[in-house]
C-alpha cells in the first residue's frame, strides 16, 4: 500500500540521524495491546486503520494475519474488538482471501444501528478489486454488500461513510485508463441495505484529481475528499492533488483547492476535518521543508492557509510525514506522523488551530526494540483525557499495538 512503503521509506531514510536526536517524550503513553501475542498471530498483526468506539469498546481492523490461512500464506486480516479497560482482544472476523470474501482490510470500520461497516482493498466474489461488507459484531457474520470490478473502481483503501443509509467511499484506482493505465479511481454510493452501488465520479487524474486514498465527509448535504495526484498546477510530476466537493445527487465535482506543492503542500492521503465550516487536514508532502503540513481551508471563501510545515525543527524532531486525519478537541487539533519525531518513528502531535503552534505528545520507539509502538499510519480517537491509535510496527512482538497517549 502506498502509505505503508513511504513511511517505511521515510523511516529508513531518517534512520542514521537517530544517534543525534536527544530522546524527548512529553506525555505518558501506554500500550494498550501488542499485536501477534497469540501463536501463528491469529490475533492478527499490522493494524493501518484507526479505531471506533461503541459502547465503551474498540474496533479496528489489522491488514494481516487471524485464524486460517490466505493462499497458502497468513490470513488475509482481521476485524476485532478490544476492552481498553482490560486490554482483552477478541476477533471478529478473520478474511480468507477465497473467492468469497475481500483480503487485506484498510479504512477503518464504522457502527450503524448496531452493525459494522468497511472495506477490503483487494478480493471479493469474481474479481480482486476490493469490496464493501457488513459484520454483525454480536454473531461474527459477515457478508459483502459489493465488490468492486474494473468499471466501478478498485482498491478502496479511505473507509467508508453513512448518510441517510447511503455508504460513500472512493477507491484508490480503477475505472478508466488514467494514472498509467491502472485507472485514476472513483467516487461510489453503496446502499446500505441493498447493496447497490453506483459510482458518483470517475477521476481523469486532470484536473480533477487523482487517486484518492482518503475518506469523505459530508457538509451541508455535500461531499468533501482529497486526491493524491492530479489537479491543475504542474508543480509536481502526476499533479500535487487536490480538494474536491461533490453532490451525491448529481455526481457533478468541483475542485475546491488544487494544491501548488512547495510551501503550500502536496499530496493529501487523509480524510478532512469540519469544524464550523473550516476544513482542516494533512499533506504528507510539501510544505517549507517539504515534510507535510497542516492545512485550513474556509469552505466561503477558498481560502486555504498552511498551519504548520512539519520538520521545522532539527531532524525532524517535530514530526515528519503526516499521512492520517486529524480530529479537534476544543481548538486543538491532533494527529500522527508517520516519521519523524526524537526516534524517527512517528509522532502524536497538537496543533493549536487558533495559533499554528505545534507540540509533540510523544514519539514512538523511545523503549527497547519499539516495544511502545513504531510507525503510526492512522488517525486518533479521543475517549477522555487519553487518544487511542494504532501502529503499523513495534510492539513486544514488532507487528504492531493498539496505543493510549495522554493529552
Amino acid at each position: 500500500m502506498n502509505g505503508i512503503s513511504e513511511c517505511l521509506f521515510a523511516g529508513a531514510i531518517a534512520c542514521g540521524l537517530l544517534l543525534q536526536v536527544p530522546a524527548a517524550h512529553a506525555r505518558s503513553e501506554k500500550v494498550v495491546y501488542a499485536f501477534c501475542s497469540q501463536q501463528d498471530c491469529t490475533d492478527g498483526y499490522n493494524p493501518t486503520s484507526g479505531l471506533t468506539e461503541v459502547n465503551g469498546l474498540l474496533y479496528g481492523m489489522t491488514f494481516e494475519g487471524g485464524t486460517g490461512a490466505c493462499f497458502g500464506g497468513p490470513a488475509c486480516g482481521t476485524v476485532f474488538v478490544l476492552d481498553p479497560k482490560t486490554g482483552s482482544e477478541t476477533i471478529l472476523h478473520t478474511f480468507n482471501g477465497n473467492n468469497t470474501d475481500g483480503y487485506f482490510p484498510n479504512g477503518g470500520v464504522i457502527a450503524v444501528k448496531g452493525l459494522l461497516y468497511g472495506t477490503t482493498t483487494q478480493g471479493g466474489v469474481g474479481s480482486s478489486g476490493g469490496t464493501v461488507f457488513v459484520l454483525d459484531p454480536q454473531t461474527g457474520t459477515e457478508t459483502l454488500l459489493h465488490t468492486f470490478a474494473a468499471g466501478d473502481g478498485s482498491m478502496p483503501e479511505g473507509g467508508l461513510l453513512n448518510v441517510k443509509d447511503t455508504l460513500y467511499g472512493t477507491t484508490a484506482f480503477g475505472a478508466g485508463s488514467g494514472c498509467s493505465g491502472s485507472g485514476c479511481g472513483t467516487v461510489y454510493a453503496v446502499n446500505r441495505k441493498t447493496g447497490k452501488e453506483i459510482v458518483l465520479h470517475t477521476f481523469t487524474g486532470g484536473a480533477d484529481g487523482g487517486v484518492s486514498f482518503a475518506g469523505l465527509i459530508e457538509v451541508n448535504g455535500t461531499l468533501y475528499g482529497t486526491t493524491t495526484q492530479g489537479g491543475s498546477n504542474a508543480a509536481c510530476f502526476n499533479g500535487c492533488g487536490v480538494v474536491f466537493a461533490i453532490d451525491p445527487r448529481t455526481g457533478k465535482e468541483t475542485v475546491v483547492h488544487t494544491f501548488a506543492g512547495g510551501n503550500d503542500g502536496a499530496v493529501p492521503e487523509a480524510r478532512l476535518l469540519n469544524v464550523d465550516g473550516i476544513l482542516y487536514g494533512t499533506t504528507s508532502a510539501g510544505g517549507a521543508n517539504n515534510s507535510g503540513t497542516v492545512f485550513s481551508l474556509d469552505l466561503q471563501t477558498g481560502s486555504e492557509a498552511v498551519l504548520y510545515s512539519f520538520c521545522s525543527q532539527q531532524y525532524c524532531h517535530d514530526g515528519q510525514g503526516p499521512g492520517a486525519s486529524l480530529i479537534d478537541v476544543d481548538g486543538i487539533l491532533y494527529g500522527t506522523t508517520s516519521a519523524g519525531g526524537a526516534d524517527d518513528r512517528g509522532t502524536v502531535f497538537a496543533v493549536d488551530a487558533a495559533s499554528g503552534a505545534e507540540t509533540v505528545l510523544y514519539s514512538f520507539g523511545s523503549r527497547f526494540n519499539g516495544v511502545d509502538g513504531t510507525i503510526p499510519l492512522s488517525g486518533l480517537l479521543a475517549k477522555g483525557k487519553w487518544l487511542y491509535g494504532t501502529t503499523l510496527q513495534g510492539g513486544t512482538h514488532a507487528d504492531g499495538v493498539v496505543f493510549a497517549v495522554k493529552r
